[in-house]
């Protein structure tokens, strides 16, 4: 039985997808208000989502200027730089 709070704000379970749809900037503004109260309330969420954060920034920091240690095809390369980039804007 779900209690009131969750019905509010949402269980941690449903909360995973909305942090990562958050970071990828794919979260529209009625879910991402929930995702905010959610993390109001929960401290093990807010933690999950600014680690994954922090590892977003420092992957495209990595990723950005930089030669990729392994061969990458040239359109696959090319689909990840338009993607960091409509990122960044």
């Amino acid at each position: 039985m779900m209690t009131l709070i969750h019905r509010i704000i949402g269980t941690c379970k449903d909360t995973g997808p909305l942090i990562s749809a958050k970071i990828d900037g794919n979260l529209p503004a009625g879910r991402s208000v929930r995702l905010k109260f959610h993390l109001l309330f929960c401290t093990a969420c807010d933690r999950y989502y600014r680690q994954l954060k922090s590892l977003d920034t420092v992957l495209k920091k990595l990723l950005i200027g930089t030669t990729p240690p392994v061969s990458l095809p040239e359109e696959k390369r090319k689909e990840l730089e338009d993607l960091l980039n409509r990122e960044k804007s």
